[in-house]
């Protein structure tokens, strides 16, 4: 901290009049302001001039909450950049993606995670429950913190759904997940490859389970370093993957996190997929929702995957032209840089 506030003072010196900070890869969280305030206390700069940039799609609401809950007094520009998602665009543009084909397909959905956070494993959790791992692609990121990980989760779980903790108590040993345990980085992707592709056409929607889940109930996940995000919305590459494929999704994240990627432009896939999970506000009957969505898609018959199939092609096309025609990812609008 003292590095940064001395730099912002020699910039201060040396004539310089406007003050990043920048974040864009990340959603907002109370402790960077928490710093942020006390670096801007022993610096004399004009707070007009300073700026923090963010991935936090809702960034003002949660901003004015921050500042409301801590009492903050020096007050900043807050500017949403959606920069995950100019990197998807940029990624995307290295590989060929071939056209939306109709037809039968050998797994029914494509689930990539990496750190086991805990409404990751919650949702793993109901995949043993509900024999829906056999038939589908489902992978978890193998590193030595994988058992240190699930173990916490498990602990935590005991309080509050104890059923889905033994779940993973009995079967911890089927863990890590690997899709092609030869190939790590293709299991658990974080870029765009060739080799990804084969997984979109060989399975007919992605379950995607973006970083951010719980709103209200932050403080239960283990895996999050203490960093709270509070009721931050936010889209990391996990969104615009399946975008980028041509692949129906649903999303697992904050509720309104779907109606957040409409405000974007984007179509979702109501009424093909139940979206209705994304106005649920409890954390954990949302997750159950969109357990019971993906039990009720993966029972459907050959016959209603091609009828599926033929009802969201346009959706698919739609959004997959979006997301490469896209050139302005600055989302706040009344702010010039």
């Amino acid at each position: 901290m003292f590095f940064l506030i001395n730099e912002i003072a020699n910039a201060a010196a040396q004539g310089f009049t406007k003050y990043f900070f920048y974040n864009v890869s990340e959603p907002m969280s109370d402790w960077e302001f928490l710093r942020i305030e006390e670096i801007l206390s022993r610096v004399n700069i004009d707070l007009q001039n300073v700026y923090y940039l963010t991935a936090t799609e809702n960034s003002r609401e949660v901003y004015e909450d921050i500042v409301a809950r801590y009492d903050l007094k020096k007050k900043i520009k807050i500017v949403t950049l959606s920069a995950m998602q100019r990197a998807s665009v940029y990624f995307a543009n290295q590989i060929f993606i071939p056209g939306y084909k109709i037809g039968p397909r050998p797994k029914k959905f494509l689930c990539f995670n990496k750190v086991l956070r805990l409404h990751r494993l919650i949702l793993i959790a109901h995949f043993i429950k509900n024999n829906l791992l056999e038939g589908n692609y489902v992978s978890t990121y193998p590193t030595p913190q994988s058992f240190v990980h699930i173990d916490n989760v498990i602990n935590c779980l005991q309080k509050i759904e104890p059923e889905l903790a033994k779940v993973l108590r009995d079967n911890k040993k089927i863990f890590p997940l690997e899709i092609d345990p030869y190939n790590e980085r293709r299991s658990n992707p974080i870029d765009f490859e060739q080799s990804d592709v084969e997984y979109f056409e060989n399975s007919y929607y992605s379950i995607v389970t973006e970083t951010l889940y719980f709103t209200k109930d932050v403080f239960l996940d283990p895996i999050n370093f203490g960093r709270p995000y509070g009721n931050s919305l936010a889209f990391t590459e996990k969104t615009f993957r399946p975008i980028a494929m041509k692949h129906p999704f649903i999303l697992v994240g904050p509720c309104y996190l779907l109606k957040t990627l409409k405000k974007k432009g984007f179509k979702t896939f109501h009424p093909f997929i139940n979206e209705s999970y994304d106005e649920e506000e409890d954390d954990f009957r949302r997750l159950n929702k969109i357990v019971e969505e993906v039990k009720r898609l993966n029972s459907f018959t050959e016959q209603q995957w091609l009828e599926w199939q033929q009802n969201i092609i346009e959706i698919v096309n739609y959004n997959h032209d979006l997301f490469f025609s896209t050139t302005d990812f600055q989302v706040t609008k009344d702010i010039t840089l």
